[in-house]
């Protein structure tokens, strides 16, 4: 019965610490429904989907309908690190509070779906995906703006030069008439003069789904105890994670509070909840894995999914691991180089496993529904695997053998 009760326990200060994380990056985004948006922002957290529909206030007969999934990592590492660290408190029991904390998990998310519904304002319009299809809108209502076009699609603003493109290659293009921002900070907004006459104003419905977000929160939980298991299983592996974890620690702060100075609220918000992504996306692409952006409908394109060079980055991140394992733990550099290979190949396949993003898009006008967007964003895990694996060992050994340098030089200055 105490093996029970802990598994609730430990699925119950799971979902807490989950609920903790969104309601404080979604407030730091400037959200409003804080409390449905958490629900909804946790239920994405393990792999379910939001519907939005959202119909015209005032002005003409359009309703968007869409769906969105992608995983916000940063509120799913909160959530798992502090069941495992629960469940692994005691070795004896392990499957039998696992079991419970599964089941409670999947069922309270399950219930939670189901509040998670709201409606939320989004004033001024749709945004557009800049450099995608800015100059196609506008060229609907206005023959200057197919003139603005450059060739593959790619949009320029109402003066002729080029629009400033967001991270990703998407933006939104500064046509006459400012566009409001949404709700934390994205833009929005079709073109107000000279083009697609726009609503003033829409009002955004929200729903998740409760068949997903079960299943996502059984398979999260399943995935969490049975990292568990081997960790009890293979003692050896627990001091590698443990020295892993304050450095890694470290460094999301130190990543916070950059995002907060750099560019406010809004950033850090951001990071909170994508930090577990964005850090080791960065890492991915130093090793040579390539982001995939593909986009269908009527605001297809081919964007600019260039990123500035991440070498540096993702040689001080595994360089630094490897010489934080090599502190704490004096093994060969060779079985050094083996345990990070298996810790880094896995990390980054995972990674880009769960770093997927997909947004569909759909326009009802009269009765009749129109694709406007498809997008999705992926890494090969296949290449993730070999290219983290590679650059695991390699930091491992380096890490190895420059901690052994120092310490034998040191030991020679002392003599």
């Amino acid at each position: 019965m105490r093996e029970v009760v802990r598994g609730l326990l430990a699925a119950a200060a799971s979902l807490v610490a989950m609920a903790g994380v969104a309601a404080v990056g979604l407030l730091l985004l400037g959200m409003d429904q804080v409390g449905s948006s958490t629900a909804a922002v946790v239920a994405l957290a393990v792999g379910g989907s939001v519907d939005l529909q959202a119909a015209a206030v005032g002005g003409l007969p359009v309703a968007l309908r869409g769906g969105l999934s992608g995983i916000p990592l940063g509120v799913s590492l909160a959530g798992a690190v502090v069941l495992g660290w629960l469940l692994l408190r005691r070795r004896e029991g392990l499957v039998v509070r696992g079991a419970v904390a599964g089941v409670a998990f999947a069922g309270t998310l399950g219930t939670v779906s189901f509040w998670a519904r709201g409606k939320v304002g989004l004033p001024g319009g749709i945004g557009a995906p800049r450099g995608c299809a800015s100059a196609a809108l506008s060229g609907a209502g206005s023959p200057a703006g197919m003139r603005e076009a450059l060739p593959g699609g790619l949009g320029t603003g109402p003066s002729g030069g080029l629009s400033r493109p967001l991270p990703g290659g998407l933006g939104i293009w500064p046509s006459a008439g400012a566009h409001q921002p949404f709700p934390g900070g994205l833009g929005a907004g079709f073109p107000t003069q000279g083009g697609l006459p726009t609503p003033s104003h829409l009002e955004a419905a929200f729903s998740v789904a409760a068949g997903p977000t079960v299943a996502g929160a059984l398979a999260f939980a399943l995935v969490v105890v049975a990292a568990c298991w081997l960790i009890a299983r293979f003692p050896s592996v627990a001091p590698t994670l443990r020295a892993l974890g304050w450095p890694l620690a470290c460094l999301a702060a130190v990543c916070l509070v950059a995002a907060g100075i750099l560019g406010g609220a809004t950033a850090a918000g951001a990071v909170l909840l994508l930090l577990p992504q964005l850090l080791p996306a960065a890492v991915l692409t130093g090793l040579g894995v390539p982001w995939h952006l593909g986009t269908t409908g009527l605001l297809s394109c081919a964007p600019d999914t260039s990123f500035p060079a991440t070498h540096w980055i993702a040689a001080v991140v595994l360089l630094g691991c490897g010489i934080a394992v090599a502190l704490h733990r004096r093994h060969p550099p060779l079985r050094q180089a083996a345990e990070l290979a298996v810790i880094v190949g896995g990390v980054s396949t995972a990674v880009a496993l769960l770093t997927r993003f997909s947004v569909d898009l759909s326009v009802s006008v009269f009765g009749f529904s129109v694709p406007v967007l498809g997008a999705r964003l992926a890494a090969n895990p296949l290449l993730a695997l070999v290219a983290g694996a590679a650059g695991g060992a390699v930091a491992g050994l380096a890490g190895s053998l420059l901690v052994r340098a120092i310490s034998v030089s040191s030991r020679a200055w002392t003599r």
